[in-house]
């Protein structure tokens, strides 16, 4: 029914543009509290994420979710699958519009729990006008889940957007989810067939799945095109708005029929004979023009509209009590339709009987209401009455209560209250004991162990129960119980002691006094000790009331357990102060010992750390040694004598060969006039040659190649000016027992093409590759530009490719790539492979380095080998750390340094031949690009400084905000610092310390309470001002 239902809205409004305006979205984004995902992803998820109030989901109740970056909220674990499958599946999972999303050029999603005042009383009366069996419904809590202006998976910053939000609404046992759309364009990415205006191939899907493989509900329209019509559909009468119940097995949406023949219903069904309550009356589809009558017996009354889903009547007074039925007519009267529900008017409280309520009732029990025609109680008769039901005789003398069915037993057979049942001296007969005399006692000689005197209701406080006196209650022994003293046990012990004989002394703060049994501290414990009574000293490392506090000496000595002074006045690494309680925000502390900011450091022998962000303890390590990712059959990773880092170790050859002839590992030799060569790894058996000759392109009409005697190379002469630059380069050829690597896998070195078959195989964990006996020359790859470095890393992205792979190429790492699938792209860093991301070619189930050309290598499955031009085996860094320095040593006057030292990292692997007669044109500012207004133009490139030391940015590009180095800034709720500039890298942490830190520093009585308008921290509060011995915990800042 419920498909047939969301069909009928949509032909409401299925002809009209309309859509919830984001003013009506509940308040979302980061200023309203949200949190987002921090890093721009396609397929990812952010979660397990935990709820303070559990929500109830078809027939389960979770306590975390997670939220799914295309368009999902799920339970059990985050949702990776980009094209949705039709339901029912066995993930549980809600989806306002499950379809691939794309995040990483535009757009943005928010998510937060809320129990704010103000968004509980909307949501709450938003279900409570349209569900009728929810009328009483409370929210204690909100989940809000926005998908702001995002785009599908092949789209960009130009394509199609869609904003839509998911409100779960719950009070712990109900629970609801209301969508909302704002603007819905596009259906589809195009890894699920879509075409690239985002329509067409498997369109999104939107309902819910309980995970079972059986139950599930999905929005008619749902994975066709006809679902970009939901933001102007709806269930609830308003376009854009989809409100379901889904606590249940059967999820629920407000249902109305078109045709009128749904069952009727109203709610409440019982009212008042005075008139004047409300009823509401649902079933039906209304509309604003129907004439809404309510029939109740012979009086009809005119009817209100309120939406869709319900009208309602106001009930006329001085109906006959009893049950009645009520008529619905939308039509003016003329025709009437009984609602099966009938309505039944009670009398006012205390009355009964037709025609008006005229009679009392009489007193029936625990106040409840006689029957408003008979007169009779419903259940027993008030204490002092019996007869039941009329309940109209008091009580016979001897008894009392409801039905008068208690017996007194009071002193000389007196008579017990006929209500109460006390007796009127206070006394009870012998035997008898309690208020009302009803508890059987024996005599003070055989008082029951516990109890003594006249009436055995006296407690004995003897540690040994047996040797209570039953009459006087001392104790034979003289031993009390804890807490308590005199020969009868009956007194307390005197402040300031506690315990077994008050031998124990009270330890409170501010001298206060303790529980006399337990030795609780009401004001808790005085500084140096701890425990529920108090009685435990501080352990070593803590001090301080109630030993909250910690102190951090150096050598692990513990510090005075009152005051935390640490013997000798010196701290852990990291930490300061009179008690060494502070943490020292200018340090970072790696395992035991403290760095200051920016300071790198040697972590054994593979790996090296550096303080990045001092203020919140960011050390970040890298290894220094390869990842090998897989090692082919017959390899094993050995540390060498000497060495810190694996190497592999194959019994395939202990020699490179070549041309018949064996080479020990490093040793370099020469081909005649052709190539230098070199074993760059006997174990494998890997050789690199270079031409001795350089290749030269595009030589100008005035230059030629001149033979010259004796040598292998022929020299280059021009006959006129030049004006531009004359690049060459060397051929590289990398070969294994004679066979060149190229394409992903090895072909013989022949001098001319021959004939033969193409075999293709599979190789070991990674793309095919091709055996084959023709060769082929890698394509060129040169910067056209001498100085590609002054224009420094951010040339190379956005709005300036299509600059930078025309002019510098091999600087931007856009060099064409061999074989693959991918038709010569670029290589695209970084790339996400088997659950990682690279940043750099990799060897991973190849036989030469690789790289994906798109983002998502699973996804998309495109690849290629990477150009010589990358990875040049030929072409190092002297020294380790080029990075330090920046681009600007590379240029300048520090030209030779950087094409000496950092060749690799300067880009400059490609030899640049000067030029005879002429001079290089000015490169001060890249040609114009065609970029959006909102898009700053690149600026002229640096000089360089007068010092090599650092790079010539200073600042970071935050969310296109530039920000300073080493400067922490707010945004937000967060505080950041940007620690690195040349990767251009900003550390962000919260202003607010997480809940579980409050332990132990919240006083009995006080509670965190929501943040405070324009604040971000919870606050707390004890019933009104905090106490004066009130400390916050570490790190807690109330101007936050």
């Amino acid at each position: 029914m419920a498909r047939t239902l969301l069909l009928a809205f949509a032909l409401f409004f299925n002809h009209a543009y309309a859509m919830i305006q984001l003013k009506d979205f509940y308040p979302y984004g980061l200023k309203n509290g949200d949190r987002n995902q921090t890093r721009r992803n396609d397929d990812q998820f952010d979660g397990p994420l935990k709820l303070k109030v559990p929500y109830p989901f078809f027939s389960g109740v979770y306590q975390s979710l997670y939220v799914n970056t295309n368009g999902a909220v799920s339970f059990k674990k985050g949702i990776r699958q980009y094209t949705p499958e039709a339901f029912p599946l066995n993930d549980t999972m809600l989806t306002p519009f499950w379809a691939d999303v794309d995040t990483r050029n535009w757009g943005q999603i928010y998510f937060r729990e809320t129990q704010d005042p103000a968004l509980l009383l909307r949501a709450s009366k938003e279900i409570q006008d349209i569900f009728l069996t929810h009328m009483d419904f409370t929210a204690r809590s909100l989940y809000i889940t926005t998908w702001y202006d995002v785009t599908y998976y092949g789209g960009n910053n130009a394509t199609s957007r869609n904003t839509f939000q998911s409100i779960m609404v719950t009070d712990g046992r109900s629970s609801f989810v209301i969508f909302l759309y704002n603007e819905i364009h596009w259906t589809t990415g195009t890894a699920s067939g879509g075409t690239q205006d985002g329509l067409n191939g498997v369109a999104a899907q939107v309902g819910f799945n309980a995970g079972d493989g059986k139950n599930y509900y999905a929005v008619n329209g749902s994975r066709t095109g006809a679902i970009i019509n939901i933001g102007s559909m709806s269930n609830v009468g308003q376009p854009g708005k989809w409100v379901f119940r889904t606590d249940d097995l059967d999820i629920k949406d407000p249902e109305c029929n078109l045709n009128g023949k749904a069952d009727i219903s109203l709610n409440p069904n019982k009212v008042q004979l005075k008139g004047g309550d409300v009823i509401f009356i649902s079933g039906p589809c209304f509309k604003k023009s129907m004439d809404i009558r309510c029939q109740f017996g012979s009086v009809q009354v005119t009817g209100s509209f309120e939406s869709v889903l319900r009208v309602s009547c106001v009930v006329p007074p001085n109906l006959n009590p009893g049950v009645t039925n009520v008529g619905l007519s939308t039509d003016g009267g003329k025709t009437v339709t009984n609602i099966q529900t009938p309505l039944t008017i009670q009398c006012n409280a205390g009355t009964w009987g037709p025609p008006s309520c005229t009679n009392r009732c009489p007193p029936c029990a625990r106040g409840s209401v006689c029957d408003p025609v008979t007169g009779q109680c419903p259940n027993s008769c008030a204490p002092g009455y019996s007869n039941p039901p009329q309940c109209d005789q008091a009580c016979a003398p001897g008894t009392f209560g409801e039905n008068c069915t208690g017996s007194c037993h009071c002193e000389n057979d007196a008579a017990c209250h006929v209500v109460r049942g006390t007796c009127p001296s206070g006394q009870c007969a012998r035997g008898w004991s309690g208020p009302t005399c009803q508890v059987k006692t024996a005599t003070p000689a055989g008082c029951p162990p516990g109890k003594f005197g006249a009436d055995c209701t006296s407690f004995c406080r003897c540690r040994d129960l047996a040797s209570c006196d039953p009459v006087t209650g001392n104790c034979r022994d003289n031993a009390c119980q804890d807490g308590y003293q005199g020969q009868d046990c009956q007194t307390k012990c005197p402040e300031g002691s506690f315990g077994q004989a008050c031998s124990k002394q009270c330890q409170c703060a501010l001298g206060g006094s303790c529980h006399h049994v337990t030795g609780m501290c009401p004001t808790g414990c005085k500084a140096g000790r701890t425990g529920s009574d108090c009685q435990q000293e501080c352990l070593d490392g803590t001090f301080g009331p109630d030993c909250s506090y910690t102190c951090h000496c150096d050598g692990g000595v513990p510090c005075n357990k009152e005051m935390g002074h640490c013997p000798g006045k010196t701290c852990t690494p990291g930490w300061v102060g009179p008690t060494c309680s502070d943490r020292d925000w200018n340090s970072c502390v790696y395992k035991g010992k403290a760095y200051k900011h920016g300071e790198q450091w040697n972590d054994g022998c593979s790996e090296i750390c550096y303080c990045a962000m001092s203020v919140v303890n960011a050390t970040f390590c890298y290894s220094k040694c390869m990842d090998y990712k897989s090692l082919q059959p017959g390899c094993r990773l050995e540390v060498p004598p000497g060495e810190c880092c694996p190497r592999p170790v194959c019994n395939w050859f202990k020699q490179c060969r070549y041309k018949g002839q064996t080479y020990n590992e490093g040793e370099s030799w020469e081909d005649g006039c052709d190539y230098d060569c070199r074993c760059l790894n006997a174990t494998s058996g890997l050789v690199m040659c270079r031409s001795k000759c350089d290749i030269y392109r595009d030589l100008p009409s005035v230059c030629s190649l001149v033979d010259v005697p004796g040598q292998c190379c022929p020299a280059l002469q021009c006959n006129g000016p030049v004006n531009s630059v004359i690049s060459s380069s060397k051929q590289v050829l990398n070969l294994v027992n004679g066979f060149v690597i190229y394409n992903g896998g090895f072909k013989p070195q022949v001098s001319q093409v021959t004939s033969g078959p193409v075999v293709t195989t599979e190789a070991p964990d990674g793309p095919g590759y091709t055996l084959t006996p023709i060769y082929e020359k890698e394509p060129l790859c040169y910067d056209k530009l001498s100085n590609c470095p002054n224009y420094q890393e951010y040339s190379c992205r956005q709005p300036y490719v299509p600059w930078a792979r025309k002019n510098c190429p091999k600087f931007c790492g856009y060099c064409p790539t061999i074989g693959g699938n991918s038709k010569g792209e670029p290589c695209v860093f970084p790339f996400y492979y088997r659950g990682e991301n690279y940043t750099t070619c990799i060897v991973a189930g190849h036989v030469r380095p690789w790289c994906a050309t798109t983002y998502n290598y699973d996804k998309d499955t495109k690849w290629a080998n990477c150009h010589s031009g990358i990875h040049d085996a030929f072409c190092t860094n002297k020294i380790s750390d080029c990075a330090r320095y920046g681009k600007n040593a590379c240029v300048g006057d520090y030209l030779d340094w950087g094409k000496s030292n950092c060749a690799r990292y300067c880009g400059y692997c490609d030899v640049v031949v000067g030029i005879p007669q002429g001079t290089v044109p000015p490169a001060t500012r890249l040609p114009p690009v065609v970029v959006p207004q909102s898009t700053p133009r690149l600026p002229t490139p640096a000089p360089a400084t007068t010092t090599v030391s650092g790079s010539a940015r200073t600042e970071c590009d935050y969310h296109g905000e530039a920000v300073a180095h080493n400067v922490p800034f707010r945004r937000g709720c967060q505080i950041c610092l940007c620690f690195d500039v040349v990767s251009n890298l900003v550390s962000c942490t919260d202003l607010c310390i997480p809940d579980s830190d409050w332990g132990g520093y919240l006083h009995t009585g006080c509670t965190l309470q929501p943040p405070l308008p324009g604040k971000c921290c919870k606050r707390p509060t004890c019933g009104g001002t905090l106490p004066a011995d009130f400390k916050y915990p570490p790190g807690y800042d109330p101007n936050n």
